[in-house]
């Protein structure tokens, strides 16, 4: 199934850059398979974002007001990070790991990249410029990320604000729009008398440096207060320099 049809069929919603990416390269693809990734990967960085066909799902996504959630750093990930390698974003944040979790950040990407590293890069680099379309085109998208919780999320952010998302709307995007899309922005998303008190405060200001949403020292929830630093010592985890 093509995004494209989903959408005609009734979807609202479009999950995975993938998903989005697949709808340029016809509709023979079981998207029950691993091709799902390795198609993506191994052709997409061909895709004319400038073809009519481009054009036309854009229109599409306009008109049905479709809502995207592109995930964008578990394809960075999967279509990038190279065995024996540091994954890409955890340069940062490495030192706060137990030794399993490093380790986990050394086995690279997809399997099949072997002999194809150059496709991948272009793929998600197409990718990237494929998300700043949606941004420019005013498609609705909100971060998701299908892996290790908590970081990951930061990294999705990342790359929202490298792919030209000025910063202040990443936040947005993470906060007041995510609320909105799930039916929950009258209780959750912004900072207002009534609602719900879910906050974190962070060391910097990451409406000028993004990356600073990494650097979180307290957790307000509900009536709780909670101290960054015994939150993830509690879980084995150092704290970020």
């Amino acid at each position: 199934m093509t995004a494209t049809r989903a959408i005609n069929d009734g979807y609202d919603q479009i999950i995975h850059m993938n998903m989005i990416m697949l709808n340029f390269l016809g509709d023979s693809i079981d998207t029950r398979s691993m091709g799902r990734f390795t198609k993506v990967a191994e052709r997409s960085g061909k895709t004319d974002l400038s073809s009519l066909a481009v054009k036309q799902f854009i229109k599409l996504l306009q008109e049905k007001k479709i809502v995207v959630d592109p995930t964008m750093a578990l394809y960075e990930g999967m279509f990038t990070d190279q065995p024996g390698k540091l994954a890409t974003g955890y340069q940062s944040v490495l030192s706060m790991f137990p030794s399993e979790i490093k380790r986990g950040l050394y086995v690279g990407g997809l399997p099949a990249m072997k002999g194809h590293e150059v496709q991948y890069q272009q793929s998600f680099d197409k990718m990237m410029k494929m998300l700043s379309l949606l941004y420019t085109s005013k498609i609705t998208f909100i971060p998701g990320t299908d892996a290790f919780p908590g970081f990951m999320l930061h990294r999705e952010l990342e790359l929202y604000a490298k792919a030209g998302v000025p910063n202040a709307e990443v936040l947005s995007k993470a906060t007041y729009i995510s609320a909105q899309v799930a039916g929950k922005d009258t209780e959750l998303g912004s900072i207002e008398v009534g609602k719900k008190a879910n906050l974190i405060l962070v060391d910097g200001d990451p409406v000028k440096n993004i990356s600073d949403i990494r650097r979180v020292e307290l957790i307000f929830k509900g009536k709780n207060m909670y101290e960054a630093k015994a939150l993830y010592a509690s879980y084995g985890f150092g704290f970020w320099k």
